[in-house]
């Protein structure tokens, strides 16, 4: 039983959890202490979630030990959050982990909470995901809005950062916007249990349009470009067979697409090769002037042992980059095509998917002034204080038809155009990402992958691509232990442990 069987800890930021895992999939016990504190303020306080966590962490690890039937013994390894997260907080939940593992004599293993995210849909999702890579996993909540692509090669998850935000977090926006109107915290929930009430074409709201570094091109428009070369892709990709033919036959069998760049260096483009040939010069032409014995060795031989890559590199400039590159092969060009042949490995640098949620905040403040609407806000916010209802919840029945009569239809507008234009922004800008990465699967995680909107708009994209894509079960969107310790299987199984002078990483990185 110990081979298996995992506890993990989570105190990223204002919830308490643990949770016995086995196998990285079966979960025994998952429990979760929320901070209610927080709802007086609007928003977490880092200082007061630190507090929080110290009074809970000890009974909610007993608890879930309890829960699963299971001593400190059975355990293979204990699992903590390492990053990202607030410091206070995360301190909390490595220490009491580093005590724990210590005193049980039990391997640490330190999880980055993002990656927790992932695999609390892949812990359910085997099945659904099976042999399918790349996947592309939206990782959205009120701390974090993050694009990776993922890859499984030997049973170990590889992630890229493709995307994420330049500001707030989708949740954050939420979270503000829900403020700003006088709902309770936090107010993601209530946003989308309100939005069923209103019109989402009311209000016409609209995004910036990042560009991508790699292309200068917004994420809509890619998405536009692959769907136009959709059907231009069968001859194209006949054309290039044929090209790659004739140049083999040509080359040489041994040559290969590796070998021509090492050797013409970084610098060496076909728009040079051209001009400094002249618009008449063929492969026969050249062929003729070198001579029927001259061989790739004999020219080797001409140039030198100590003419290298790295030689003609230097002789030719650093200002070739592959931006560059793509640039003169023109959008048709995939960074696919010079992907690793490995299976598994993930492909190379390309265009980012970043998003941007600062401007419809903003835009939301400007419309609640243009319209006159504070006076109705602050009335409202009044009403809930005095009636006790800023700390509950939408799923309590009573409670939300309460909250509901409290607000105007203008209101409810605004909030449905609001939650539509953002669900609409992620998903167009998540299925542009999947489709430039030929993504075969996605995933969507974090607290908002429980908003019903994001969900019905996701799963409709997918299935018209033809895509399979996997969600959380609620209880697993917001953080919990469980996901900690279904991450921690895979570094289990690999022997990849920390040591007991583990510290927070507050910034931690995913990728």
């Amino acid at each position: 039983m110990s081979r298996k069987l995992i506890l993990g800890i989570e105190s990223s930021c204002d919830e308490t959890s643990a949770s016995v895992v086995r196998g990285g999939t079966e979960v025994l016990s998952n429990v979760v202490a929320s901070q209610l504190i927080h709802a007086d303020y609007g928003g977490v306080v880092p200082e007061l979630a630190s507090r929080e966590h110290l009074r809970a962490v000890t009974p909610v690890v007993r608890e879930a030990m309890h829960r699963a039937g299971v001593t400190y013994e059975d355990l293979a390894a204990i699992a903590v959050t390492e990053g990202p997260g607030l410091a206070g907080a995360l301190l909390v939940g490595i220490t009491f982990a580093k005590s724990l593992a210590f005193a049980a004599q039990k391997p640490l293993i330190a999880v980055n909470h993002l990656e927790g995210h992932i695999h609390a849909v892949l812990m359910h999702a085997q099945q659904t995901f099976a042999n399918t890579n790349p996947l592309l996993a939206l990782v959205v909540s009120g701390g974090h809005t993050h694009l990776y692509l993922a890859t499984q090669h030997d049973n170990t998850w590889h992630y890229r950062n493709v995307g994420k935000t330049l500001d707030d977090a989708a949740g954050e926006a939420f979270d503000k916007v829900a403020k700003l109107l006088g709902l309770p915290y936090p107010g993601g929930p209530w946003m989308d249990a309100l939005a069923a009430h209103g019109d989402p074409q009311a209000v016409p709201f609209t995004f910036a349009q990042i560009k991508t570094k790699a292309t200068g091109k917004t994420a809509p428009k890619l998405s536009r470009e692959f769907v136009l070369k959709g059907a231009k892709r069968s001859d194209a990709d006949a054309s290039q067979q044929s090209s790659n033919a004739d140049a083999l036959s040509l080359k040489g069998e041994n040559f290969t697409p590796a070998t021509e760049r090492s050797l013409k260096g970084q610098n060496f483009t076909p728009a040079t090769e051209r001009s400094l040939k002249g618009e008449n010069f063929t492969p026969a032409t050249e062929q003729s002037l070198k001579g029927e014995n001259c061989t790739p060795a004999t020219e080797q031989s001409l140039k030198g042992t100590g003419f290298s890559p790295a030689t003609e590199r230097s002789l030719k400039g650093t200002g070739f980059s592959p931006a560059t590159e793509r640039s003169l092969k023109g959008t048709g060009f995939s960074p696919s095509i010079n992907a690793s042949e490995e299976e598994g490995a993930l492909a190379p640098e390309g265009p980012r998917f970043d998003l941007s949620f600062s401007g419809i905040k903003t835009a939301v403040r400007r419309y609640v002034e243009l319209h006159h609407m504070q006076p109705a806000i602050e009335a409202r916010a009044e009403y809930l204080r005095t009636a006790g209802l800023m700390k509950g919840k939408p799923s309590d029945a009573d409670t939300f038809a309460k909250i509901l009569a409290s607000f105007d239809p203008e209101t409810l507008n605004l909030i449905a155009s609001f939650q539509s234009s953002v669900t609409k922004y992620l998903t167009r800008t998540t299925l542009a990402a999947a489709e430039h990465y030929g993504a075969r699967g996605l995933v969507v995680t974090g607290g908002v992958a429980a908003n019903s909107e994001l969900r019905r708009s996701l799963t409709d994209a997918a299935n018209k691509r033809s895509l399979p894509i996997a969600f959380p079960t609620i209880a697993l969107s917001t953080d919990n232990a469980a996901m900690i310790a279904a991450a921690a299987y895979p570094k289990l199984i690999a022997e990849t442990f920390a040591p007991l002078t583990l510290e927070p990483t507050p910034q931690l990185r995913l990728g």
